[in-house]
């Protein structure tokens, strides 16, 4: 009778945030476009599926690992960003990489690539950057994984002094309101738990400041960022494609602020409107177009239901 009522009372609990977004992330899997090239498409794919890709995406890395992947590619998106984004998933660091041209490259030949690249002085690694200013984030998340957050990147740089320049000079907020440079930042700072340097501790309080700094212009919904931070809407009054926007930009911010510390009463807003736009979002996905905002909004709103799931999870552990 007890292990009845209990599977009954488990079966009629709602599903949290994380099973409700992979729902909405693999249904959108099949009703969209999402091509194995551009680069863009992939990553968002790979950070759904994270350290699952190698058992939910085993053609998708095929296809991109065996010649799906241009050698232009790596040089067009965020620096850095290929770079961790594979080195996430579980790819080997010395696997072969083909390219669709012909030729070949590794996870350990990028990584050398970038530590040359950051050689100072340091140089836009592309026309975005050249617009839009350095963004260390993607490149930080990768050293931090390969090196380690007390790692030597070249002769003019640690990761701890690349963490000291960053928190000095003020993070680059021009794409997706700085949230690529924190979700770095909370990277290494996560790895950092043997390290003994003193920026950890600076950079632990520094995230929680900044997280304090995002709630405090929250607005009255719930929306932490401005959507207009992350994109707009041919049309601004659409509201498929303001509600796929919010829907990314919410997710952002809990892919940094999770690792910075335990949920805070202000945040419970956030978090229930994170709530409110996956089942808002879920209820249009019959509509065509926007397909490019479905991925990355679907995907990204993944990731932090995954990331606040593990928080939840750490903080009930301790509690016991």
């Amino acid at each position: 009778m007890f292990f009845t009522l209990l599977i009954s009372l488990f079966i009629t609990q709602p599903p949290s945030d994380f099973a409700r977004a992979r729902a909405l992330f693999k249904v959108a899997s099949f009703t969209k476009s999402w091509p194995v090239e551009p680069v863009g498409s992939v990553t968002h794919q790979l950070l759904a599926c994270a350290d699952n890709c190698l058992s939910e995406k085993p053609d998708l890395l095929k296809a991109w690992l065996n010649g799906g992947l241009s050698a232009t590619a790596i040089q067009q998106h965020h620096r850095g960003e290929i770079l961790a984004t594979l080195l996430k998933v579980g790819i080997q660091i010395d696997r072969p990489i083909q390219f669709d041209s012909g030729g070949s490259t590794t996870l350990k030949a990028l990584l050398e690539l970038h530590r040359r690249a950051l050689e100072k002085p340091v140089k836009p690694w592309n026309e975005k950057e050249a617009v839009s200013g350095i963004e260390y984030g993607w490149l930080l998340d990768a050293f931090c994984q390969t090196i380690g957050p007390d790692g030597i990147i070249n002769q003019d740089w640690t990761v701890p002094s690349l963490i000291e320049f960053m928190l000095a000079s003020g993070i680059n907020r021009k794409a997706e309101a700085g949230t690529h440079e924190l979700a770095g930042l909370a990277t290494c700072l996560a790895l950092s738990k043997d390290s003994v340097h003193p920026v950890y501790a600076r950079l632990k309080t520094w995230l929680k400041h900044e997280r304090a700094r995002a709630l405090s212009k929250m607005d009255a919904q719930g929306h932490v960022y401005e959507i207009e931070q992350f994109g707009g809407c041919p049309k601004p009054s659409e509201e498929v494609c303001r509600a796929l926007i919010a829907l990314s930009a919410q997710a952002h911010y809990f892919e940094w602020a999770t690792v910075v510390s335990s949920p805070s009463q202000l945040e419970a807003r956030a978090l229930t409107r994170f709530s409110q736009l996956i089942d808002q979002v879920s209820g249009y996905i019959a509509v065509a177009g926007h397909d490019e905002l479905w991925l990355m909004a679907s995907s990204h709103a993944v990731n932090a239901a995954r990331q606040i799931q593990r928080r939840n999870h750490l903080r009930d552990a301790r509690s016991r």
